[in-house]
């Protein structure tokens, strides 16, 4: 194409590949017609190059082959801010200290909102609502300071007034000066796994964001639960 648009297509534009009856006279060619030519003819092989010249030549598979920029990740500036231009702004300004103490303003409605919205129900109290003698465990964190904590509780009891209901609980307790914010997610034991795996993840999922409120992180663990046994005793329950 290259050898074709510098020694025809420049002189001659469309008439380098006329033939007897070509509809266009050699009189009549448009001044700009070989230009025209010559540049179309250059086009052709640069879209192959950019797109299609193979594996290693084409440039649309080096620019594919550039790896994202990756996520810097968090880290203590203790030498001053990595931004220069912000401090310029205000060189002044002192850097708050990493344990300096925070303030929020949060209210039960607005953490059952973001905390427990995925709950079978929530509700509020001056009291813990567990039963000690119900727990079948329990993960807890705690603010030393303030006395403040959440956990996340297992518990299983009998339906009251229905012996052969039995209810498997995950509870999600929040405790706040004197005010207890707590989330259930309830599944009958004779539930499908399927209804087990959702409720226990919704629960941990609650969990770990309410460990934001004191300073901690969560993460699940892996844990064998094997099948039932067909002789096995019923498991000792307690009415709730």
């Amino acid at each position: 194409m290259t050898v074709a648009a510098s020694t025809a297509h420049l002189q001659s534009g469309l008439q380098a590949v006329a033939y007897a009856q070509c509809p266009f006279p050699p009189e009549d060619v448009d001044a700009t017609e070989p230009l025209e030519w010559a540049a179309t003819c250059f086009l052709v092989p640069l879209a192959l190059f950019l797109t299609g010249a193979g594996r290693y030549a084409s440039v649309d598979h080096r620019v594919a082959r550039v790896p994202p920029a990756r996520a810097g990740r968090a880290r203590r500036m203790d030498a001053g801010c990595a931004f220069p231009h912000t401090r310029a702004m205000n060189p002044n300004a002192d850097e708050p200290d990493w344990d300096a103490p925070l303030t929020l303003h949060i209210t039960p409605r607005a953490l059952v909102n973001a905390v427990f919205w995925s709950a079978s129900s929530a509700h509020t109290g001056t009291d813990s609502c567990i039963d000690p003698n119900l727990v079948l465990g329990e993960i807890r964190s705690v603010d030393d300071a303030t006395g403040n904590w959440c956990r996340i509780v297992e518990q299983e009891f009998v339906e009251e007034g229905r012996d052969d209901v039995v209810w498997h609980d995950w509870s999600v307790e929040v405790r706040l000066g004197e005010v207890y914010v707590v989330g259930h997610w309830q599944v009958p034991v004779t539930a499908a796994p399927m209804e087990w795996e959702w409720h226990a993840q919704a629960a941990e999922e609650a969990f770990e964001k309410a460990c934001v409120l004191f300073g901690a992180r969560s993460r699940r663990t892996v844990a064998i639960v094997e099948p039932p046994s067909p002789e096995a005793p019923p498991a000792d329950v307690k009415r709730h």
